[in-house]
């Protein structure tokens, strides 16, 4: 869920009209988990694309089967049980920005920006609201962050037999259902 997660190039209606892509080796999307109350844990996810079009169209596509706990049989669970990647193989976030705002960003220079996105996570889509930080690089790109976690609430897309299957099999006494989900992406055109 992150995914998200995470989501969100969104800010990203970057310099003049040029459609723009995330470089996968240099951006990444982290969710944490908490169990037991007080035991948190940093996830990733290895495979996800982010776009921003010539006309401001922003969409971050996020391959839940990429889930990337560190342990592969976690990684199986969630996808099995907490993601339904059969039905439900990935999330999407989509937005529509301006995208003249960032024609002058230059090097160095950074601009926040707040917006509001559709999240799509196991059939179900939601409006969120999205903090991100835009700073334009040397090479001509620009490095979209997040400013604080977003977070997903398992409960708001139908993902809550999916923890509490997870927590029946690890046999624990808590997982919890709201997600934080940050995310660094280089973008270039």
């Amino acid at each position: 869920m992150k995914k998200l997660l995470t989501g969100v190039v969104l800010c990203l209606p970057l310099l003049v009209n040029a459609a723009w892509q995330a470089d996968q080796s240099n951006s990444t999307i982290h969710f944490l988990s908490t169990k037991k109350q007080h035991i948190v844990e940093v996830h990733s996810f290895d495979r996800f694309t982010a776009n921003v079009a010539d006309n401001g169209d922003v969409s971050i596509k996020i391959d839940l089967t990429s889930v990337n706990t560190a342990i592969p049989i976690r990684n199986e669970r969630m996808q099995k049980f907490l993601f339904e990647t059969t039905q439900f193989s990935s999330a999407t976030l989509t937005a529509k920005v301006e995208p003249s705002v960032l024609k002058q960003l230059g090097v160095g220079q950074t601009i926040k920006q707040t917006v509001v996105a559709q999240l799509s996570i196991h059939g179900e889509t939601q409006a969120v609201s999205v903090d991100v930080s835009v700073t334009g690089l040397q090479n001509g790109g620009a490095l979209v962050q997040s400013v604080k976690p977003l977070l997903i609430d398992a409960r708001q897309f139908g993902m809550t037999a999916g923890v509490d299957k997870l927590k029946e099999l690890a046999g624990l006494p808590s997982i919890g259902y709201v997600v934080p989900v940050t995310f660094s992406l280089n973008l270039a055109q």
